[in-house]
């Protein structure tokens, strides 16, 4: 497993992956190429950083991103036919920040699965703008997004899901939700005798990380930082 920390002294505009990686970002304002060259799975740790990361997937790619007060754009390029994408963002928002993810199919049979979960704290905005795009040429294409935004203040956050499709022979979906946790699931664990804010910390936990395939000790780190927000 390679690490990478990426901060304002470092120099690193182009980085090459052929196995797995975590990578952490730490208050820097960054513009980073990536290469996937083998079926591989990143790990990406972002903190108090504005970012532009473009990745260049030769091949599968399974993502996890977590994201603390931040801005993130990124392009996801799929250059090879048949090749997957899966990648799951998530986010706790403190200040007003703006995501972005464009995911490119550039090839046919190319597959991309993008969840995105945000969490918006105070009375701060959280945009995400969600773009699939599919080429002409590229046939046989699934193109999936789902992106939630839950609030914990009453608070003007926005989700703007994009499919721009130039084939017929496509499947593509997505869906979008903001708001907040459900009552009846909060009232479910109280009735087990779990109190409101525990109860709404283990939604939190389950909603950031419950989809990632990530080590024990990166589940550490994002577990240490939640608790941070929810004591």
């Amino acid at each position: 497993m390679n690490t990478i920390h990426i901060d304002n002294n470092s120099s690193l505009t182009n980085i090459i992956i052929s196995e797995d990686t975590n990578i952490f970002y730490t208050s820097t304002s960054s513009n980073i190429t990536i290469e996937i060259l083998n079926d591989c799975k990143v790990f990406e740790y972002i903190k108090d950083s504005n970012i532009e990361i473009n990745y260049k997937m030769k091949s599968s790619l399974y993502l996890n991103r977590f994201v603390i007060d931040s801005s993130v754009k990124s392009i996801i390029d799929l250059d090879k036919e048949g090749i997957d994408l899966k990648y799951y963002y998530s986010n706790i928002n403190i200040l007003d920040n703006k995501y972005e993810i464009t995911v490119n199919h550039n090839k046919k049979r190319t597959t991309s699965s993008v969840i995105n979960h945000g969490i918006n704290l105070k009375d701060s905005k959280l945009d995400y703008m969600v773009n699939g795009k599919v080429i002409k040429d590229a046939n046989q294409v699934i193109c999936n997004q789902d992106s939630k935004i839950i609030l914990t203040n009453d608070n003007n956050c926005l989700i703007k899901p994009n499919l721009i499709i130039d084939n017929d022979d496509v499947i593509a979906n997505h869906s979008s939700y903001i708001g907040y946790f459900k009552k009846d699931e909060i009232f479910y664990l109280k009735t087990r005798g779990i109190n409101e804010l525990d109860s709404e910390k283990l939604l939190v936990k389950s909603f950031l990380i419950g989809n990632m395939d990530i080590s024990y000790e990166i589940r550490r780190i994002i577990l240490e930082n939640i608790n941070s927000y929810w004591r």
